[in-house]
């Protein structure tokens, strides 16, 4: 005789069996994401260009110089590179993976201390430490950024710069100077070498600013 009596399985093991359909599916989905997931780009660190000064001084005119480490505030302490976009020109950014390879206020200072080692201004110059006994360097950073527009991107620098005399001397002074730079390419090293161009044009104007400081006796 043919026993025609199903088998009735109890809701409570059906929910239970469902359960584990679906988290052994959940489970294939999230492996299959892993598996598909690019990693995520790899950091890269830029350092400027090498002092490039268009002329240098014929005699030096002071015997040391110190350079103070630059000041700045928010984002341009920091070393992810700033960029601005031209529909939010009052945000500033920073890229996630483009980084200077150190934060700007000691990028800076190790710059200008090669550049004006380079042009000869002085017999001797150094960065700051303490409270120096020769004529101090100082600068702040009003901008540091890569701009986009209708022309492409513009590497823009714009730098507080001055002069505090040694102690005792008289005519400290602090100046605006601000260059910018096209980029010849459209990847981050054409934009790095790019505000290298920027910095030796605003070096150099500095440079005729302080010069006449220094041919005139403290």
């Amino acid at each position: 005789m043919i026993d025609n009596r199903r088998t009735t399985i109890p809701s409570g093991d059906s929910n239970a069996a469902t359960g584990v359909i679906a988290i052994a599916l959940l489970s294939c989905l999230l492996i299959a994401s892993c598996a598909t997931t690019a990693p995520p780009p790899e950091p890269r660190y830029y350092r400027l260009p090498p002092a490039q000064p268009a002329s240098r001084v014929d005699l030096p005119l002071v015997a040391a110089l110190s350079v103070d480490r630059f000041r700045a505030g928010g984002p341009y302490a920091e070393r992810p590179i700033v960029y601005v976009e031209p529909d939010a020109p009052l945000v500033l950014r920073g890229y996630h993976y483009h980084l200077w390879a150190v934060p700007p206020p000691e990028l800076l200072q190790e710059s200008l201390v090669a550049w004006l080692r380079e042009t000869g201004v002085a017999d001797r110059v150094s960065r700051a430490a303490g409270a120096p006994d020769t004529g101090l360097v100082t600068g702040r950073v009003v901008r540091l950024e890569r701009e986009s527009g209708e022309g492409g991107a513009l590497a823009v620098v714009e730098l507080e710069l001055g002069y505090r005399p040694r102690a005792g001397g008289a005519g400290e002074w602090n100046r605006i100077y601000r260059s910018t730079a096209r980029p010849r390419g459209k990847d981050m090293h054409a934009l790095v070498e790019a505000f290298g161009v920027a910095l030796d044009e605003v070096y150099a104007r500095y440079l005729k600013d302080l010069s006449r400081t220094l041919d005139k006796p403290e």
